[in-house]
């Protein structure tokens, strides 16, 4: 009998001894997992406190309109913070509770949030260069705090701006020199000239100083607007003695209980000088041809009223427009004109302040759009930022 011999079936390893993952591997895997919780919790950490940042930008802002129809009611800001937390109505229990404070005579406060980083950006630098000013950021205006120049840049020789209350300021010089040499200023790293935003925020904070209008509050009477008309015939030097504010306006009438007052104060307590008057002063801004604001029936340049109802802003409004209530407000109240031609075909550079006889066309929102990037005049200086 034969016997058939059946192949074997070939034996296949277990599947329990396929390889496994080296530990190289997976020590890379734990590092990978590690780094994308770390991004995540990163990620989360900035998300939340944009949503505090902007949930406390969203109080103080409030709070602020609040501060200022007291002010308009009492003469003057609350002298404490109860008053504070009565007339804002927030309470020490409240997630974000603001710290207010205020000195007499309480033209003046300052609010702190704990947990913002808003508040630390937007706080007056400490450190700022010989001559400078500390200024407080404004969140709607998009500045953290910064320093500024405390009189008109004087020409310290070689090119280099100084702020020094001696010496004119430093004139016929175009736009276009006077950024390339703020960086110049000696020991001042990040100096640049000023910009429009910069400008903004510091006239904003002025117009908020009750000290700064004629009738001794916030909307009565004018802000002082400085060295406006002629004579004396020049662009002056300052007092080192801030309490003289109508230094060498003796020849101008009235004087001393004018409108020609040349020094502003600002919501910090520090005297700037010149801020309107005196010199025209450069900022780093231009507009385009053809983007200058203007209304329907404009055709050429001309000086309008920053409350003028028709203007066509072209977008601009909220960058150069004094907002709020003084939005409402003219030259009668101290505040400037501005100098504008919609048809204008070639780019413009923005010229703040107003001179020396320009009367109530001057004012610390006074813009002219009518000099080119190059042009020189001996009514034109700058003030340089940091």
């Amino acid at each position: 009998m034969n016997t058939i011999s059946l192949p074997r079936k070939p034996q296949h390893p277990s599947r329990h001894h396929q390889a496994a993952f080296t530990i190289v591997e997976l020590l890379i895997v734990i590092v990978v997992i590690a780094i994308l919780a770390a991004i995540s919790v990163v990620a989360f950490v900035n998300i939340s406190q944009r949503a505090n940042d902007s949930a406390i930008a969203s109080n103080e802002a409030q709070a602020k309109k609040k501060l200022e129809v007291y002010k308009v009611d009492n003469g003057s800001y609350p002298p404490d913070q109860a008053t504070f937390d009565r007339i804002t109505g927030q309470k020490p229990t409240d997630k974000f509770y603001t710290t207010y404070t205020s000195t007499a005579p309480h033209d003046s406060y300052a609010l702190s949030t704990e947990g913002s980083t808003v508040a630390s950006a937007l706080a007056p630098p400490t450190d700022c260069p010989s001559g400078f000013i500390p200024v407080p950021g404004n969140a709607s205006l998009g500045t953290n705090g910064f320093c500024v120049m405390k009189y008109e840049a004087k020409n310290a020789g070689g090119n280099v701006p100084v702020s020094q209350a001696s010496g004119t300021p430093w004139t016929s010089i175009s736009q276009t020199n006077a950024i390339a040499y703020s960086p110049n200023v000696a020991g001042c790293t990040g100096c640049h000239l000023i910009t429009n935003a910069e400008w903004m925020t510091i006239a904003t904070d002025i117009a908020g100083v009750s000290s700064n209008w004629s009738g001794g509050q916030i909307g009565n009477g004018y802000i002082y607007n400085g060295h406006n008309q002629e004579p004396p015939y020049a662009a002056v030097a300052s007092s080192g003695d801030d309490s003289d504010g109508y230094y060498l306006m003796s020849n101008i009438t009235p004087s001393p209980n004018g409108n020609n007052r040349r020094t502003l104060k600002l919501s910090n307590n520090e005297v700037i000088w010149d801020f309107a008057g005196n010199a025209w002063e450069w900022n780093s801004d231009t507009v385009a041809a053809g983007q200058q604001p203007g209304v329907p029936s404009q055709s050429s340049g001309q000086y309008k009223q920053w409350s003028d109802s028709s203007m066509n802003w072209k977008g601009l409004e909220s960058a150069i427009k004094p907002s709020g209530s003084l939005s409402s407000y003219s030259s009668t109240q101290g505040i400037g004109q501005f100098f504008t031609n919609p048809s204008d075909s070639q780019e413009r550079a923005y010229l703040r302040s107003g001179g020396r006889k320009n009367g109530s066309q001057t004012g610390i929102f006074t813009l002219t759009l009518d000099q080119l990037p190059s042009s020189v005049n001996s009514h034109i200086g700058f003030r340089v930022a940091r």
